[in-house]
């Protein structure tokens, strides 16, 4: 079994939950999200006052997982699921966690459409 060299970063403790979303949370309907990049359709959440969007993204072993606002404009919100990779040389588990992300918006979301995306980095 290999162990983490000194000169790799050890990844942060993985995240299990997350606050209850203020206002008690309304699930965005599935034709205003577009999960394709996903590969899969997730339910996303919006706050009571619609500014807090719900995401859930996929982590597990070495790789953690962060939500990121990309763009917004008056039609349509980019939430980028970015994963970090932390460790090639060392042993990992192969379990995988369905982590839940927050985001803020600049404004509600109202009828804006949701485009999801992923992107991979090395630590």
């Amino acid at each position: 079994m290999s162990s983490l060299s000194e000169s790799e970063p050890t990844p942060p403790p993985p995240q299990t939950s997350a606050a209850p979303l203020a206002g008690g949370g309304t699930e965005v309907p599935a034709a205003q999200v577009d999960s394709g990049a996903l590969g899969h359709q997730e339910p996303v959440w919006t706050s009571a006052d619609a500014r807090t969007i719900r995401v859930t993204g996929e982590e597990g072993g070495c790789d953690r997982v962060r939500a990121e606002v990309t763009a917004q404009s008056g039609d349509q919100v980019l939430i980028t699921l970015v994963t970090t990779k932390y460790s090639e040389s060392a042993a990992c588990t192969a379990d995988i966690r369905h982590v839940p992300l927050d985001v803020t918006l600049d404004a509600p979301l109202g009828q804006r459409r949701i485009l999801l995306e992923t992107r991979e980095e090395s630590a």
